[in-house]
């Protein structure tokens, strides 16, 4: 991701208030800099070939980031 396009998100973040939610997370180029936040950050990723597996940073463990595998859809409901 483009390092102007986050310091760009983060600042328009920070004029916000409360918790942080980033929809369509990936690898988490920009997780890591919102948590600097000083912020609950909840990042979803659906797509399991884009979900970062545990902690790839031992800065996350220090800023409380977790990462979970996404859960599994929900079956169509019956018709």
């Amino acid at each position: 991701m483009d390092r102007s396009l986050i310091t760009d998100l983060t600042d328009l973040v920070a004029r916000t208030e409360g918790p942080i939610v980033e929809i369509g997370a990936g690898d988490g180029a920009l997780t890591l800099p919102l948590s600097r936040q000083d912020r609950k950050v909840t990042a979803v990723e659906i797509d399991p070939k884009r979900q970062a597996v545990g902690p790839t940073d031992p800065r996350e463990r220090h800023r409380g980031l977790r990462r979970h595998p996404a859960l599994p859809a929900s079956p169509e409901p019956p018709t």
